[in-house]
């Protein structure tokens, strides 16, 4: 399962737009057929990122653990080469459509047409147009989400939605969602949807503290602890620097740790995990 969602608001006089979702997935019992023992120990540990900047006006989010058929829509798109709002909502439309199972693909569609914000939900065999949020995947972390984030008014609406849902990624009602929160929004000044950078900090166990003693922000890696940076590297890929592990894990859809994968139009456009290092120049590398 999955649990994305997308939301519409106002931030200092501005409408703005962003997407969250969590990176777990389970991979069906063919994935051998796509990827290497080595990559699926990748995508189990760490997920994939559940949205794609297609371009710098549209940001796609699916869930469903089907993901090759949203590589299909992606490679549909990008073969199509200009497409409008319409065209990628009918498009989304008929891979969910012909699916086995309504579950196994759904999708949001979030855009910045002339600068107009909008978001289309294709789920359900239906299309919701023009909401002002919606969400995918687990109707258990959606209520859990909702209860969280309606606990605390005194936040505001970005606060409470940033903090709600990394509270349900770290751990709700249903265990096929976890691993990590990653987000979105429209950048206005870039004009391009952009990944958000994120300093994080996770603890999965709870502690006692008394009255006079300092509260740790987050418990040793022996209990579960870690914290990590996200460092958005364009529209196509996204850093996650963990603290506790020299490797750095590269969500991505523009490398693949496979070349024979590059070509592979059952990946197309999945932001995909492989583990890299920083050379003493500052330089990039993929971990052999």
């Amino acid at each position: 399962m999955s649990f994305v969602y997308a939301e519409k608001n106002t931030s200092i006089d501005q409408e703005i737009i962003t997407i969250h979702s969590d990176t777990k997935i389970g991979l069906p019992d063919d994935a051998k057929a796509n990827f290497s023992v080595e990559e699926i120990d990748l995508i189990n540990k760490y997920g994939i990122v559940k949205f794609s900047i297609v371009g710098p006006t549209m940001c796609i989010a699916f869930a469903g653990n089907k993901i090759f058929l949203a590589a299909k829509l992606f490679a549909q798109l990008c073969e199509q080469k200009t497409f409008s709002v319409e065209e990628a909502i009918e498009k989304a439309y008929i891979v969910h459509n012909d699916a086995d199972h309504y579950s196994d693909i759904e999708f949001i569609i979030c855009s910045a047409d002339d600068n107009v914000l909008r978001i289309d939900c294709i789920k359900d065999g239906s299309v919701q147009r023009n909401c002002s949020s919606a969400w995918l995947g687990s109707y258990k972390a959606f209520r859990e989400f909702q209860r969280i984030r309606m606990s605390d008014p005194a936040k505001t609406p970005t606060e409470m939605t940033d903090s709600a849902f990394e509270s349900v990624v770290q751990g709700c009602l249903d265990d096929s969602v976890g691993r990590f929160y990653i987000s979105g929004s429209y950048r206005p000044d870039l004009k391009s949807f952009w990944y958000s950078e994120r300093l994080a900090l996770h603890s999965v166990k709870e502690q006692t503290v008394k009255a006079g003693e300092a509260i740790k922000f987050f418990l040793d890696p022996s209990d579960g602890g870690y914290s990590y940076r996200l460092i958005p590297c364009g529209v196509d890929s996204l850093l996650m620097d963990i603290d506790q592990m020299e490797p750095m894990i590269l969500f991505s859809r523009g490398h693949r740790l496979l070349e024979s994968n590059s070509n592979n139009p059952n990946l197309f456009g999945l932001m995909l995990p492989m583990l890299v290092k920083q050379k003493e120049n500052g330089e990039i590398v993929r971990c052999r």
